[in-house]
């Protein structure tokens, strides 16, 4: 058996980094973006942060897989995913009769937006968190039950109801791969170098599929902001021109965002501007779960901060940006120490992915893999300060995540150390 590490991490950073990078050394920078872009300085800044992680990665942390085994594993429970499933069902129905896929777009605070939107909040990442479990349960060879496979299908529906978010598209299309395909979808996430013609077959279909993906990824994205007919009409008439440059402003904004804050160099007024707006944001967020609320911060979160830093005409009420892993570290003091602190952070992903995802010699994650890898790295790299310390929907996330993770890990475990014996 072999690890899984870069081939899960990596893609994250040329998708969001080397990717808008490449483009600035063209076309410059966006006219969306208030710094002027310093590719060169941008280059061998992250270069320097993936090389110190790779270094680092032999010292061996990881996140702690084996501190949530010992829970019990509500992913293997059929009576547990059918009361949720049945339970979410009429809630996921009103939510969408009553918000559509835009409440993302709405303005409206969550704590002013009644029940419905808080379960939907709830329930987004629990299912996310599912679909994760499963995802490494076929990765790792375990079986998945034709029952579990069933029920996955029916959080499917509650998932298509509460979606209003364009990446939640791939989640539903892994578990549909699972649901339906069951222990044979493993086919669809990892491949073998042999290349014959079922293999070559396969390997086109997995290619047109994540093309597929990709262009509902970007609709959906312009459906939940202008709407689903004007997103037509948008895509039939100006996708070589509007659309490729909207699609570079949002690719650059984690570059652009750790070019701000190098070009601010040691600027002490702004770290202490970042670390009390933090403070504030977690007694706020922690007043509302003891019903004793504070006053609303007028900016709630390093996102909003970074978006009113960083944009250029930052008109929108209550809009943020996440940073990136680098800038989420690089708006704390102090340069350079904030950005080798990034790269442990880096080196403990990759550690962990090393951990949990093993794969037989001779075989590789497919681009269909790859591709969910970089949605499922959107919690921990977009902003890694507010994935753990963000008291609300952040931390709730990241913690069933880290769940869903370590009960694969557990259930992993088993099926390896079956196959090291037999080997």
């Amino acid at each position: 058996m072999k690890s899984i590490s870069w081939g899960a991490v990596l893609p994250y950073f040329i998708i969001f980094y080397a990717l808008p990078i490449a483009i600035m050394f063209v076309m410059g920078p966006h006219a969306n973006f208030k710094n002027p872009g310093n590719a060169w300085l941008l280059f061998f800044t992250v270069t320097a942060v993936l090389l110190l992680a790779q270094f680092l990665t032999k010292f061996r942390f990881s996140l702690p897989l084996r501190l949530l085994d010992r829970l019990p594993n509500i992913y293997q429970s059929k009576a547990f995913l059918f009361v949720t499933f049945v339970a979410a069902l009429p809630v996921a129905m009103l939510f969408s009769t009553a918000h559509g896929i835009g409440f993302r777009y709405s303005s409206v605070p969550l704590s002013e937006s009644g029940p419905l939107a808080i379960i939907a909040t709830i329930y987004r990442p629990y299912f996310c968190s599912l679909v994760i479990y499963y995802f490494l349960l076929i990765i790792s060879g375990v079986e998945v039950s034709k029952m579990q496979r069933v029920l996955a299908l029916g959080h499917l529906v509650n998932w298509f109801l509460f979606a209003n978010g364009s990446v939640d598209l791939l989640w539903g299309v892994v578990i549909l791969v699972i649901g339906c395909f069951g222990n044979q979808a493993r086919r669809f996430f990892v491949s073998n170098n042999r290349l014959n013609l079922g293999n070559l077959s396969k390997r086109i279909v997995v290619a047109l599929l994540c093309c597929l993906i990709a262009y509902g990824i970007v609709f959906f994205g312009f459906a939940n902001k202008i709407g689903f007919d004007e997103a037509v009409l948008l895509f039939n008439s100006e996708f070589a021109g509007k659309i490729l440059y909207y699609l570079y402003y949002r690719l650059a904004v984690f570059p652009s965002s750790l070019d701000l804050v190098l070009e601010r160099g040691l600027d002490f007024d702004l770290y202490q501007m970042v670390f009390e707006n933090e403070l504030r944001n977690i007694g706020y967020r922690i007043s509302i779960i003891l019903q004793m609320p504070m006053a609303r911060p007028d900016i709630e979160g390093l996102n909003r901060l970074n978006y009113l830093l960083l944009y250029t005409d930052p008109a929108a009420v209550s809009a943020g940006a996440s940073p990136g892993p680098l800038a989420s570290f690089a708006y704390f003091p102090a340069l350079p120490l904030n950005l080798m602190l990034c790269s442990v952070y880096i080196s403990i992903i990759l550690n962990t992915y090393s951990r949990l995802i093993k794969v037989k010699i001779g075989e590789r994650i497919t681009v269909f893999t790859i591709l969910f890898f970089i949605i499922i790295n959107f919690a921990f790299l977009h902003n890694p300060i507010s994935t753990f310390a963000r008291v609300g929907p952040e931390l709730f996330r990241t913690g069933v995540y880290l769940l869903a993770m370590s009960l694969a890990f557990r259930q992993a475990r088993l099926v390896w150390r079956k196959e090291s014996f037999h080997g």
